[in-house]
């Protein structure tokens, strides 16, 4: 969900050599940019333009992969897309979200947010991290890691849990 430019993909595609993966993405610039950096997976590999709000699932999967794509998503439109996954996975299929966070609290994310503020206006400069940490207050629509595993724990995923998580990132699991 949300192919971007290839990364994650690459990553997968390597780590399970008889895999095959269908990348989608809502901007046609992404995909040709994953279509690079996938050009040796090309053969195990297909692509759909598409919103994943709007996503209908037609084919069965092992697995489901979502990285900071879940995020543009509002509060209504992540459960929604959470029972498509959930009806599209085969039994023992694994859904895996690696997204932007908020918390429970106000505080806390206000403090995990200025902790990323402050390492991407080190790591980027002030200019490029004010654009980042701009979009992201304009555009971005993160969810609590509490409400993410009630919403998936609801449609009945098993062994529902917060892998990882940093700043305001996090990496959270399901299975079928």
């Amino acid at each position: 969900l949300g192919v971007g430019t290839g990364q994650t993909a690459s990553l997968i595609l390597k780590k399970f050599p008889n895999s095959e993966l269908d990348g989608v993405d809502i901007s046609p610039k992404m995909i040709e940019q994953a279509k690079i950096r996938l050009k040796d997976f090309l053969d195990r590999v297909s692509f759909a333009e598409k919103d994943i709000a709007d996503l209908q699932i037609e084919k069965k999967y092992d697995a489901c992969v979502g990285v900071l794509s879940i995020h543009h998503l509002n509060e209504s439109q992540k459960p929604l897309l959470f029972k498509k996954v959930f009806d599209s996975l085969n039994d023992g299929g694994i859904f895996v979200i690696g997204d932007l966070i908020k918390f429970d609290s106000e505080e806390l994310t206000n403090e995990k947010e200025e902790e990323w503020k402050n390492y991407i206006f080190r790591n980027f400069g002030e200019k490029e991290g004010k654009y980042w940490f701009d979009n992201y207050r304009k555009e971005d629509l993160p969810s609590s890691i509490s409400d993410q595993l009630v919403w998936l724990k609801g449609l009945g995923f098993r062994d529902v849990e917060c892998v990882w998580e940093h700043m305001n990132y996090a990496v959270i699991v399901g299975r079928k």
